[in-house]
């Protein structure tokens, strides 16, 4: 009686050992895809950072050059010379 006690004990510790196992093994795989996932929300903040900045500058470039013409001397055209 004793022996068929301390079999069952044996295989049922050793199917929650393996059970243990295989949630431990479940739980690395979420954590990896978890990480990837934040690296690539990383990737895609940095790509939408920088085209930010980058329309920056071509907003800047084009005030830049709107305030050149506008300063820029013009020729007089004398309305009594016929051409």
């Amino acid at each position: 009686m004793c022996c068929l006690y301390f079999r069952i004990l044996i295989v049922t510790l050793f199917g929650q050992i393996e059970e243990e196992q295989t949630l431990i093994n479940e739980l690395k795989k979420i954590e990896a895809r978890k990480k990837e996932r934040e690296k690539k929300q990383q990737d895609l903040q940095k790509l939408i950072t920088a085209a930010d900045c980058q329309a920056e500058t071509r907003k800047s470039e084009k005030k830049l050059t709107k305030k050149k013409l506008q300063h820029q001397i013009r020729p007089r055209i004398d309305p009594s010379v016929s051409i």
